[in-house]
């Protein structure tokens, strides 16, 4: 199960995809104003009513209700407060407004001191602010892929980790009776990750630009790659610095120079969890939330819920693992996502897939493939 050689690829692509590229109609835009089963703010819907129109001004609401969980050292924030500071998962609106509601100012929109903010990482903050987006009635959706080419100031990359990795306690044992020792192994391990042009698993969030007639990228995170790779940007994150999951899948497809260890996020090797990615942003872009799993609601046995199955099905199924069908199925989904599909053609291959299909989708109201 090696990577294809590219021309391979793009024949396949040639014998799939017809001459023209499709862009949203305004159905699929209606579609995408919908809430979905994490975004939907329920009956505390009323603390939305005062956010502005815009939607850069959203951005900005949302970037002042949660902090990144590495980014707590960053910040200053002391060890003995990360415990009582709040963390919601799944990242379900309700629970993250109650959860903002019943801390600090109790509103969204007075300033909130870091220590008040809910912790998360992207998957959470994307859908905070597409559930945000959503109540103003502006098309949008989270997407999954990773960050790319954050690794150019090295010295800075390794300083940041250094700090944020001694301040979590990662190997406490070994920084308690050891410290030197510590500060090479771990820096070693960023520089293997520097060298390697490491792409960082990544949410964000699109919206439909009226003014482009496109989807546009999103992040209302834009301290993350200050902090952690001194780079400046705008909530309008730059493509140079985002790669859609289907993008990595063809990469990985594709290039006979891929090196796995590129997007490897433990415990799953590169591959799995590019698959991984992949699957996301397909389920996301039915409107099914699925990658917020409460895995600390599931009981201690065997017992298989639906969503425990899905979770088994996406993350702990190996790339080593699948068949040639899977991987037929899943290199069409790249090449269908590549081309911008609208959402008939995005059902169509859900329901004609034989690899794909999840109970959970089926079952979730706010899901496009719902079946009742």
């Amino acid at each position: 199960m090696e990577a294809r050689p590219l021309a391979a690829v793009m024949i396949v692509g040639l014998l799939v995809l017809p001459s023209c590229s499709h862009q949203s109609g305004p159905s699929d835009q209606d579609r995408y104003r919908r809430y979905s089963r994490f975004t939907d703010p329920g009956n505390l819907s009323p603390m939305l009513t005062e956010l502005p129109d815009d939607v850069g001004e959203i951005a900005e609401v949302a970037s002042g209700l949660t902090v990144h969980h590495n980014l707590l050292p960053y910040h200053g924030v002391p060890r003995s407060t990360w415990p009582r500071m709040k963390r919601i998962w799944p990242p379900k609106m309700p629970d993250l407004l109650t959860a903002l509601r019943d801390t600090g100012p109790g509103d969204l929109y007075a300033d909130r001191p870091i220590e008040q903010r809910v912790v998360g990482g992207c998957m959470l903050e994307s859908h905070l602010l597409t559930g945000m987006l959503r109540y103003r009635g502006i098309p949008v959706r989270a997407r999954a892929g990773y960050f790319k080419n954050v690794q150019a100031h090295a010295e800075h990359v390794v300083d940041f980790w250094e700090k944020t990795l001694k301040e979590r306690g990662i190997n406490a044992d070994l920084l308690k009776t050891d410290p030197q020792r510590w500060r090479e192994e771990i820096n070693a391990f960023t520089r293997n990750q520097v060298e390697i042009d490491k792409h960082i698993e990544h949410w964000v969030t699109e919206y439909w630009n009226e003014k482009t007639r496109s989807w546009s990228v999103l992040d209302a995170n834009t301290t993350f790659l200050r902090a952690s790779s001194a780079l400046e940007v705008g909530i309008h994150l730059p493509r140079e610095y985002f790669e859609y999951a289907f993008e990595a899948w063809q990469r990985m497809r594709g290039s006979e120079n891929f090196n796995p260890d590129q997007y490897a996020e433990w415990p799953q090797d590169g591959r799995s969890h590019i698959r991984s990615q992949l699957l996301w942003d397909f389920y996301s872009l039915l409107n099914h939330d699925i990658a917020g799993f409460d895995q600390q609601a599931w009981p201690d046995d065997d017992t298989m819920s639906a969503e425990r199955e899905a979770y088994v099905f996406i993350k702990e199924r190996a790339f080593s693992e699948l068949s040639a069908e899977e991987l037929d199925e899943l290199d069409r989904l790249a090449l269908l996502l590549a081309r911008e599909p609208t959402i008939d053609e995005l059902v169509a291959f859900y329901g004609d897939s034989k690899t794909l299909r999840l109970v959970t989708a089926e079952k979730d109201p706010y899901s496009l493939v719902f079946d009742g």
